[in-house]
């Protein structure tokens, strides 16, 4: 999903220069109304929050599915250190996602 819209948003960006080559440029288009169409606001921070809940969501299972796994299979040491550092990543994942999308 995110390897789609970061080609869309490149193809739909180089269009966008063609059409307005020696005009002058009003803005630049963003990442976030490719990723996320139909979305009047993608900025603030109730959108950093709904889509850090909705990354938690998703992510998840398949983590939890993984460490389980590891620790069945290999070291139950390791996945308890696997998630350890997944904890303090998620932790960190609002701020290191809101930094780009915030007003400055």
């Amino acid at each position: 999903q995110a390897a789609a819209a970061f080609w869309i948003h490149k193809k739909r960006r180089e269009a966008g220069n063609k059409e307005k080559a020696g005009h002058d440029k009003d803005k630049a288009l963003e990442f976030a109304s490719v990723k996320y169409p139909g979305r009047p606001n993608t900025q603030g921070l109730i959108f950093v929050m709904d889509r850090s809940v909705g990354n938690l969501l998703e992510q998840t299972p398949p983590f939890l599915v993984a460490v389980w796994l590891h620790a069945l299979a290999a070291s139950p040491n390791e996945a308890a250190f696997f998630g350890w550092i997944w904890l303090l990543l998620r932790a960190a994942y609002p701020v290191a996602f809101a930094h780009p999308s915030m007003p400055r």
